[in-house]
């Protein structure tokens, strides 16, 4: 019996059983995550919202041995911790329970919370399964009346009962053999994952700015990041060596990237352009003021992610937008307008207020001040506008008096997703309670009405059950959705717009059976626009141009084709001179636009006549002209391009200095 016990100690320490499991664990954990991170970041695919990409073999180079190292040095920290606090610990599968239950299952915990994981779950179960709860599954039924919250607290409670019957289990039946722990690394080697981890990091860098991207979305390079950024940030002002954007100025805390440029102290906070001087207001957003006793009727549609082009676009020889083009013939279109974001909460926010960077709440917008004139207000949107305040911002809910949205209607929603960002009504759906809710009506249509619909078909994924199939008979499935099949994920996105475009014409044509076409201000537009994979890009709001930050504005008043190019937050205006208001409106040119927040943006840009575009990454200091075709470092910008560069930058600074002052 003791050979035996012999042998099989020998075996046990000639395989390096602790050394296995620290490579097996710590390998399955960043398999995980490598898995967590492609899905929602599609950093090796792109995809959707995704501009940075590592897609070159040099990129893949850089990427995957200096994610394996760094991944591998914090693992190792950790693994020397535990193997410290079990230092008097005799028993071997003691610290092996504890190394896969605790420390690996408190890594697997905290991927659950930074990616949603049980959300993921949750919400997959439909609402048919609800109302067929008497033939359906009871457990799921359960799982999907709980939040990730409670899903997260079951788990936690689950993996303890487990844990504690392993301890039980041990303590009972303790082996009859004692294997020491091997050490990863003995002696002096264990400062070796902490001592090379900043130069790992460096030479990552070294791969461009898509593998630092990348890498950034993985824990153990986030958190080695962030202690020694905070290490090296001497000046106590954010940024260190080992962020993205590097200090150049470590040791004064009023200088730095993205820093506020404190108009007319002489220092040049931000590093661009010099020290800013501000001498300019931009456009105010307008006051309504309506003479007429008979106030003419308002209908805002904003059709998600419609591009400039569709208006002429033709498949097959046919207009996909028919209707749409039939009210740009008789009133007024614009062709030449922009986001200032390309996202659609802060679009909305643009439009409602007239401002590029409206308050949190209260502000003044669209729905104050109609409902100050007495109008009936109605909300037909297909999104929930409750996604990025938008309703709290501008008033919405608390103005309206019909109130419709995609959370109002969760039970007809298009996809089982209850993520409010996938949360879709079909249009047909909003027609139907505005058919109920006010056109059935008559008599009320003597009050003046202001209706916003929100139609959300030609969003991304471009499809969904209960949808027409107009020009496309084949629609792309969601799962191959990808540059290989560019062509079909276009098609498929031209038959969602023009199922909108069908949505919309009925509802135009219930307007005029109803009396009121005359005496209403129709206007529909966009949010932004899309990119179908023609520049490497699917989707919006990741890079600046026209594709992505270009709509269009048709409104069924003429008079009004010249006034571009125009910004979202000159709507407004637009809307109140079109309804009657004396006022004329005012455009700020160029228009500014910016990714990210306008404190912090990534990249900044403005766009003028001709979608003549500039824009600076504020990370790389990039500079890229449109019209010339070039990309070119601030630093070594000739004299001519470099005016044209510091006005960017002072739109730039001037929005924020406005946004200040209005928070004063």
């Amino acid at each position: 019996m003791e050979a035996k016990v012999s042998r099989l100690r020998n075996f046990f320490q000639s395989i390096h059983i602790d050394r296995v499991l620290f490579l097996t664990s710590s390998f399955v954990l960043l398999f995980i995550e490598l898995l967590l991170v492609e899905r929602k970041h599609a950093i090796f695919s792109g995809g959707f919202g995704q501009s940075r990409v590592i897609d070159t073999i040099d990129e893949f180079v850089y990427f995957v041995p200096f994610l394996i190292i760094i991944h591998l040095s914090l693992a190792t920290c950790i693994w020397i911790l535990f193997r410290w606090l079990h230092r008097n610990q005799l028993n071997p599968l003691l610290f092996r329970l504890n190394w896969i239950l605790i420390a690996c299952g408190f890594f697997a915990l905290t991927l659950n919370i930074k990616f949603e994981v049980l959300n993921y779950f949750s919400d997959a179960i439909s609402w048919q399964l609800i109302q067929n709860l008497g033939g359906g599954s009871l457990l799921d039924a359960v799982l999907y009346g709980l939040d990730e919250g409670i899903l997260i607290i079951v788990s936690i409670i689950i993996a303890s009962v487990i844990y504690l019957f392993c301890i039980y289990w041990i303590r009972k039946y303790p082996a009859n053999i004692s294997i020491t722990p091997k050490p990863i690394l003995a002696g002096w080697r264990w400062v070796l994952p902490i001592l090379s981890a900043p130069f790992f990091i460096f030479f990552a860098s070294g791969g461009g700015i898509d593998v630092s991207y990348g890498l950034n979305k993985f824990t153990s390079y986030n958190l080695i990041t962030s202690i020694l950024d905070q290490a090296t940030d001497f000046d106590n002002d954010g940024y260190g060596f080992f962020s993205l954007q590097i200090d150049r100025q470590p040791f004064d805390p009023s200088r730095h990237p993205l820093a506020y440029d404190i108009p007319e102290n002489g220092i040049d906070e931000d590093g661009f352009s010099g020290d800013f001087i501000p001498h300019k207001i931009y456009s105010i957003p307008p006051t309504l003021k309506i003479s007429t006793r008979h106030p003419p009727h308002l209908i805002l549609v904003i059709i998600e992610s419609a591009r400039a082009d569709i208006l002429n676009k033709r498949i097959n020889g046919k207009l996909v937008a028919p209707n749409l083009q039939k009210l740009a013939e008789q009133g007024s279109v614009v062709h030449e307008s922009y986001s200032h974001t390309g996202y659609t909460t802060e679009s909305l926010k643009s439009i409602f207020t007239g401002k590029l960077h409206p308050p949190d709440a209260g502000t003044t917008s669209l729905f104050y001040d109609l409902k100050a004139k007495g109008y009936r207000i109605g909300i037909f949107s297909g999104q929930p506008e409750d996604f990025g305040d938008i309703s709290d911002t501008v008033g919405m809910r608390k103005n309206s008096d019909v109130y419709v949205d995609a959370e109002t209607l969760k039970n007809e929603r298009a996809f089982s997703f209850s993520a409010k960002g996938s949360l879709l009504v079909d249009e047909s759906k909003l027609l139907r309670e505005f058919e109920h809710k006010i056109a059935g009506n008559v008599s009320t249509w003597e009050r003046p009405t202001f209706l916003y619909f929100n139609f959300q078909s030609p969003h991304f994924p471009y499809h969904h059950p209960g949808m027409e199939n107009l020009t496309e008979p084949n629609p792309i499935p969601r799962n191959k959705i990808n540059k290989e099949n560019q062509a079909w994920v276009a098609r498929t996105y031209w038959n969602a717009v023009a199922y909108s475009d069908k949505q919309l014409g009925k509802l135009v044509a219930r307007l005029k059976e109803l009396g009121v076409w005359e005496n209403t201000v129709f206007a529909v537009t966009g949010d932004h626009g899309e990119d179908l994979f023609e520049d490497g890009y699917l989707g919006h709001g990741h890079i600046i141009n026209s594709r992505q930050f270009q709509t269009f504005l048709v409104i069924n008043k003429q008079g009004y084709s010249n006034l571009g190019p125009i910004g979202l937050r000159d709507y407004l205006g637009i809307l109140y001179h079109a309804m009657g208001s004396p006022q004329t409106p005012e455009v700020a040119r160029p228009i500014f636009q910016y990714m990210g927040s306008l404190e912090t943006p990534a990249v900044i840009g403005m766009v003028d006549k001709g979608s003549v575009f500039t824009t600076l990454k504020l990370d790389t200091r990039e500079v890229w002209f449109s019209d010339l075709n070039k990309r070119m470092q601030y630093d070594s910008l000739p004299e001519p391009l470099l005016m044209r560069a510091d006005s960017l930058v002072y739109a730039w600074e001037t929005e924020r200095w406005l946004m200040r002052s209005q928070y004063k």
